[in-house]
């Protein structure tokens, strides 16, 4: 199996079973709190997983979910917890990529 098949499968857990890592495992408190919850991880994940596999399918999840999952929040810090501004960035990359692509059958 190879290293990305798992991160799809992991993904896929994370996604089925959404929570917050910190409330189901109480030890991680005091230590290693999630403030920001899953919503970020969730979008930085799909982000990742499709700029590594060009799967659309991690786009269309983003499309679909990113205003229920805080795409549209302000963000002022990147951290171990809080990725919405990384998330943003790569997106940012994924899409001017992606319009680049799309344009060039249109040069005259």
């Amino acid at each position: 199996m190879t290293f990305i098949i798992v991160l799809m499968q992991v993904f896929d857990f994370a996604d089925r079973y959404r929570g917050s890592y910190s409330d189901s495992l109480g030890v991680a408190c005091p230590f290693y709190c999630s403030y920001s919850g899953y919503h970020d991880g969730l979008l930085c994940g799909a982000s990742w997983l499709h700029n590594t596999s060009q799967n659309s399918s991690y786009l269309a999840y983003i499309q679909s979910n990113g205003h229920t999952l805080g795409a549209d929040d302000d963000d002022f810090s990147f951290s171990w917890d809080e990725k919405q501004v990384g998330t943003k960035i790569l997106l940012s990359k994924i899409l001017h990529i992606f319009s680049s692509t799309e344009l060039l059958g249109h040069k005259g």
